[in-house]
């Protein structure tokens, strides 16, 4: 039997390369989504929020290698490749499979 529900400490961990990695929920749960309102992953202001709300944590560093907090202004600093691999796998997870 599965189980339907998602679990907040159930995490996937994105590999970025050199060692860098981000952790997502191992699924998205519907109250994540309904939270946002209609979720339009090219506003850069829903995705902003989206992905702050999805970013458990992260090892990502600043030049003076100190780990940076998770926050909006940190997301928004990040490099648009980092942020298109991180949503390449998100994407993954709002696919909903068409019935057969």
């Amino acid at each position: 039997m599965a189980n339907r529900f998602v679990e907040e400490n159930d995490l996937k961990q994105i590999d970025l390369g050199d060692g860098d990695w981000v952790k997502i929920p191992e699924a998205i749960s519907y109250g994540i989504i309904e939270s946002l309102g209609t979720l339009d992953t090219k506003d850069p202001k829903q995705l902003t929020a989206f992905l702050s709300t999805l970013l458990k944590e992260w090892n990502l560093k600043d030049a003076s290698d100190a780990v940076v907090p998770i926050t909006e202004e940190a997301i928004k600093k990040l490099e648009f490749k980092t942020i298109s691999q991180i949503m390449e796998e998100v994407n993954k997870q709002l696919v909903v499979p068409k019935a057969s």
